[in-house]
């Protein structure tokens, strides 16, 4: 089975891709880390970009703006010819026209009703955990997808919330955008790509999708899915394409938004998300000490090509910053096979309302030691195109609210004490007598905080050691903005 794959791939990038250049020679990079982002195939694609016809858009939305809707899980039953079954899915609430609402719902429960018949009947025995997810939940639009437990996804349903519309695959792409020949050459790359590990997906040559093939999306990837027997596939298969490598030609999210405020009840979940792209990357750089293990973010899709660079840069220079210094130029005290040593993470800790907020952090393992000294926040802004100190939007906030700044420093003051003065008297003490506005805006490190649009939106102030007289470890506190801050999360970012 093995060499009838590889037969199948050599054939398929013979027949599809012809001839190409020997690539020229490069100098080898670090040793990677896992990560989430794949390896570019160094096969040519399915087509060449000249061969396919594609429709860039006019312009790209700058935020992914999370629907102002509830949506509630709980388990749904169906009869299937495998008995009854159940499946974890949703309804939702939250569109200021009922009747609307409530014709989406309806079609939603029929669609997940009918799928997951259909894929009991298919199934070798009875599906135990079948579940219905949001994967995509902003701009007018609502995807549900379909999972079979540890499954990739098995389907979905893309609703239109303006008008209860389900979407289809074309729908995705720019007009005149030839969206099949563009998804069969993302198809056949990934398929190149992970050749070496995936070898019994293909029982003949990939042919091609359907224009309606199934299909689901999510913020940052579109998932094309193949059912057992289709376009070639041995088995049921599902390929992931990272929408940063097609976003000119996908404007789906782009064509919708600018009516949730006024189609939608709940406001206070309208978050605005920023609509780009980020990956993880990961490097092993080799001291003295031993393995350095660094991991990092990169951006994509920014509206400014020369300020995403920068972006990007800064966070690469900060990573080889950190790891030029001579404290890893000392031989490991604690001798052992693992070879990994220590670690330097960089992480997106808040990217919203036109603001980019990461993290640094440097532990060494041999003690399993924090190194505060390697600790440092980026901050961007995305609006302005510039590298910002994040207590820029907290002074510019307190010219327009008096009462900012003593508001503010008794919430910080209260949750410094509650986290690290409760059981510590002296610590207690010294914070009460030395917090202040003016030592939070000259000596700490400010960033915002936001995972997840349930997330609340945080303002964390970090201290570091010695900060206040006496207190000799680092602290840190959050503080919610909705509890200071009396506009919109959107002006307040402005």
């Amino acid at each position: 089975m093995k060499a009838l794959f590889r037969v199948l791939i050599i054939v398929l990038a013979i027949l599809l891709t012809g001839c190409h250049n020997t690539p020229s020679k490069q100098t080898e990079p670090n040793k990677a880390v896992p990560s989430n982002s794949s390896a570019p195939s160094s096969l040519n694609p399915y087509h060449t970009a000249v061969d396919i016809k594609l429709v860039k858009k006019a312009d790209k939305t700058k935020y992914l703006l999370s629907n102002g809707i509830e949506i509630k899980y709980g388990q749904k039953s169906a009869k299937t010819s495998k008995g009854e079954i159940s499946a974890f899915s949703p309804q939702f609430s939250g569109l200021k026209d009922k009747a609307l609402e409530a014709k989406i719902n309806k079609s939603l429960g029929n669609d997940i009703e009918n799928t997951a018949k259909n894929y009991a009947a298919k199934a070798s025995k009875k599906p135990s955990e079948l579940s219905f997810l949001a994967t995509l939940n902003a701009n007018n639009l609502l995807c549900i997808t379909f999972y079979d437990l540890y499954s990739p996804p098995l389907d979905s349903f893309l609703y239109r919330l303006t008008d209860g519309k389900k979407l289809e695959l074309k729908d995705l792409f720019t007009e005149g955008t030839d969206y099949v020949s563009l998804i069969n050459q993302k198809v056949v790359e990934n398929m190149l790509s992970e050749a070496s590990e995936e070898e019994n997906i293909l029982k003949e040559p990939f042919t091609t999708i359907k224009p309606n093939q199934k299909f689901s999306i999510s913020p940052s990837s579109l998932f094309i899915i193949f059912d057992a027997g289709e376009s070639g596939f041995a088995e049921a298969h599902t390929v992931e394409i990272p929408l940063s490598t097609i976003d000119d030609y996908v404007d789906i999210t782009d064509r919708y938004s600018g009516t949730e405020r006024k189609t939608q009840e709940r406001s206070d979940l309208i978050v605005r998300a920023n609509n780009i792209f980020s990956s993880s990357k990961g490097e092993i750089i080799n001291k003295k000490i031993g393995e350095l293990w660094c991991y990092y973010p990169q951006f994509s899709g920014l509206r400014n090509d020369s300020f995403e660079k920068t972006i990007n840069d800064t966070i690469k220079d900060g990573v080889y910053k950190v790891a030029n210094n001579n404290l890893w130029d000392s031989e490991s005290k604690v001798k052992s096979d693992d070879k990994h040593k220590a670690t330097v993470q960089l992480q997106t800790i808040f990217n919203h309302y036109g603001i980019i907020c990461i993290t640094q952090n440097a532990y060494k393992l041999d003690k399993y030691e924090d190194l505060n000294d390697f600790y440092k926040v980026y901050s961007f802004d995305l609006k302005a195109n510039k590298i910002i100190d994040a207590k820029e939007i907290l002074n510019n906030y307190s010219l327009k609210d008096k009462n900012f700044k003593e508001s503010f420093t008794n919430l910080a003051k209260q949750n410094l004490l509650k986290i690290y003065g409760s059981s510590n008297n002296q610590v207690a003490n010294k914070i009460n007598s030395a917090l202040n506005y003016n030592l939070i805006n000259d000596k700490s490190i400010i960033y915002f905080r936001k995972y997840t649009p349930d997330d609340p939106t945080s303002i964390v102030i970090h201290l570091n050691k010695d900060t206040i007289k006496g207190i000799t470890d680092s602290m840190e506190c959050e503080v919610s903005i909705k509890d200071i801050v009396k506009i919109p999360p959107e002006d307040f970012f402005k």
